[in-house]
């Protein structure tokens, strides 16, 4: 049985009141100009998604939301 684990971060955590905001800026850092999106319809419904892809949006990436995801997913097929 294994006994040991391997954690590894992102280079960088960015967290906080209103953090999603910068979420634009951090992708440009990385040169990245279009983004695939995933996460679930609850997410979506509450706006939080939208949120998300406006800070996108207007850092100029190009966003493709997929909210078909399963909250918890379940292990059976």
């Amino acid at each position: 049985m294994r006994e040991t684990w391997s954690f590894y971060s992102a280079g960088q955590i960015l967290f906080g009141r209103n953090a999603v905001r910068q979420v634009g800026e951090v992708v440009r850092r990385h040169r990245v100009d279009r983004l695939f999106l995933v996460t679930d319809a609850i997410l979506a419904k509450l706006g939080i998604v939208e949120t998300v892809v406006q800070a996108l949006t207007s850092a100029q990436v190009a966003v493709e939301v997929f909210d078909q995801g399963e909250p918890e997913p379940s292990l059976s097929l």
